[in-house]
């Protein structure tokens, strides 16, 4: 469904440091500041101001096309919004729609239903691919390439010609593209290329790669986080620590793969905050959200009840 421009709200942008609470006020949407977090190791981040809302209530967001647009999820129906305007361009209601996935440098996602997955060109939500099973599945960052569960095994597949160029007789929990097009697997408590042996532990339940670097991100059944390298020799794990929320998280990872972010979809309270990847040192917390985005500048885009914001940095420390 088409949308016209979304009547932008009200918008506080009184500039706020990194502990602070996302809400409605009688200015508008805003950040109001919070005491700093107390039990966990702080690197704290610059101040930040609201600047755009949409005024659509989600719990997920995954940023496309080198974060010009964004892709949402709210209940039983997905967004595709401009950044950082967010204007809300077209709207689309798959039945049973509960997952979204984003091509970061191209404009397409992936929706989940009760028809399976598909993959859709934005921001007009229309199909490229249906029919696509229920996963681990993933899509390159160029949107030229999907990985796809098939057969008991995981095919790669040129979203150009349709053609099969690489089937892997494998089982995995999460898939994932590396920022140079590879392919990355869940392997166990493992992140690893295809084919590697399975790694004992928590199994990795989500998986991320950053777009401009050699990282990846994963999530653990545990609600472990573990940091990768991706080496010549293959992934290398450099760091793990717990995120300070709790229940079903959500994971992001900046383009420049030093921060992680993680949100709170249906948990309470709700909350996202962003890490340092070098060491989970916590470097933002915003309560009153349920899903953040990274953009490359320092921007986050944030989702929750109230709508999806835009969040630029500032200089004022004030």
């Amino acid at each position: 469904m088409s949308e016209s421009v979304a009547d932008p709200l009200g918008v506080d942008s009184t500039p706020v440091g990194p502990w602070s609470r996302a809400e409605k006020g009688p200015r508008g949407t805003r950040l109001v500041a919070m005491d700093a977090p107390e039990g966990v190791e702080l690197a704290p981040g610059g101040n930040l101001s609201v600047r755009a809302v949409a005024p659509r209530g989600v719990h997920g967001v995954e940023l496309v096309a080198d974060g010009k647009l964004a892709l949402a999820i709210g209940t039983g129906r997905a967004y595709s919004i401009r950044v950082p305007a967010m204007s809300v361009v077209h709207n689309r209601a798959p039945e049973g729609l509960d997952r979204i996935d984003g091509a970061s440098v191209a404009n397409a996602g992936l929706l989940h239903g009760d028809e399976g997955w598909r993959i859709v060109v934005l921001p007009s939500l229309g199909d490229v691919a249906t029919d696509l099973g229920d996963g681990p599945l993933a899509v390159r960052p160029d949107a030229r390439e999907l990985a796809v569960t098939i057969d008991d095994g995981v095919e790669q597949v040129d979203l150009t010609t349709g053609d099969t160029v690489a089937r892997h007789e494998i089982t995995t929990q999460a898939l994932a593209y590396s920022g140079d097009g590879s392919l990355l697997v869940a392997s166990g408590a493992g992140v690893a290329t295809p084919g590697a042996e399975a790694v004992d532990g928590s199994p990795i339940v989500s998986l991320v790669a950053a777009v401009r670097a050699w990282r990846a991100v994963a999530r653990h059944a545990d609600g472990m986080i573990s940091v990768w390298a991706l080496e010549q020799s293959g992934p290398e794990k450099t760091a793990e620590f717990m995120p300070p929320l709790s229940g079903p998280l959500s994971l992001c990872v900046s383009p420049d793969g030093e921060q992680v972010g993680v949100g709170t979809p249906f948990a309470e309270p709700a909350g996202v905050a962003v890490l340092r990847t070098e060491d989970g040192a916590l470097v933002r917390l915003i309560e009153g959200a349920r899903a953040v985005g990274l953009l490359a500048d320092g921007s986050l885009v944030l989702g929750a009840e109230w709508g999806i914001a835009y969040l630029r940095p500032t200089e004022d420390n004030t």
